[in-house]
């Protein structure tokens, strides 16, 4: 994989009103979306700094997808590789919710979707445009914020940041990815990247809220900045 392809590959990492979900099905296909643990790999395989070797990231991946996969409700959240794995009146509630359609709102709508303090991420990371929030069947379901810095290997690093309405999730993830930790004095679902460096690889981390759930989803960024990134989130959330 060339550099290049790994900045297309962000561009289509774009908010929706809390549209991580839709992220992590865009570049699901591009990158991956499973976990390996350090040691698995050729370790000649090496990268030079702003470049992506191929063949590690690939075989990377295929590790990670020999592993089974998380079905399962940690905090509150269901979790499964797919919708249809989803309990049925979690199916049906999400059916009933899209029924009317949806369409993007001014964010002065969104009430409790809003941080309830300010939201500030550690030095270097840089907003990007406001989106609208989103409305489904007249009810705002979804928030977001999304972010660039520099990440893994000295390549741009996306972040995406979403309080939506969701209580079930679609993550075709390994199981050994995902715990549940506290962090920043919050309860949170933990899933981590495939590989501690988090070159070219997804990672989420999920906070139960009353009205749904705060989702962190990141691309390219190592472990250590998806901790820092998901403090800063608990303390805005607080």
């Amino acid at each position: 994989m060339r550099t290049g392809r790994v900045i297309l590959t962000l561009a289509v990492l774009t908010v929706l009103g809390g549209g991580g979900f839709l992220a992590a099905r865009l570049i699901g296909n591009a990158v991956g979306s499973g976990g390996e643990q350090p040691g698995q790999v050729d370790e000649k395989l090496t990268q030079q700094p702003g470049q992506v070797d191929e063949k590690l990231i690939q075989q990377r991946q295929a590790t990670e997808r020999a592993q089974p996969r998380f079905t399962g409700e940690l905090l509150g959240i269901f979790i499964a590789p797919s919708e249809d794995l989803w309990p049925e009146q979690a199916r049906a509630d999400q059916a009933q919710l899209v029924a009317g359609g949806c369409v993007g709102v001014p964010r002065s709508l969104a009430g409790a979707l809003e941080f309830p303090r300010p939201l500030t991420l550690p030095t270097g990371y840089v907003p990007k445009e406001e989106q609208p929030a989103t409305a489904c069947s007249g009810k705002v379901t979804g928030l977001g914020w999304e972010y660039t810095v520099t990440g893994a290997n000295g390549i741009p690093a996306n972040v995406s940041i979403s309080r939506t309405v969701a209580r079930a999730l679609v993550y075709d993830v390994a199981a050994d990815r995902v715990s549940v930790r506290t962090i920043g004095g919050r309860d949170a679902i933990f899933i981590r990247p495939i590989t501690p460096d988090g070159l070219a690889q997804i990672s989420y981390v999920v906070f139960p809220e009353p009205f749904g759930e705060t989702e962190i989803q990141t691309f390219n960024l190592p472990e250590a900045g998806v901790s820092a990134v998901a403090e800063a989130v608990a303390d805005a959330s607080k």
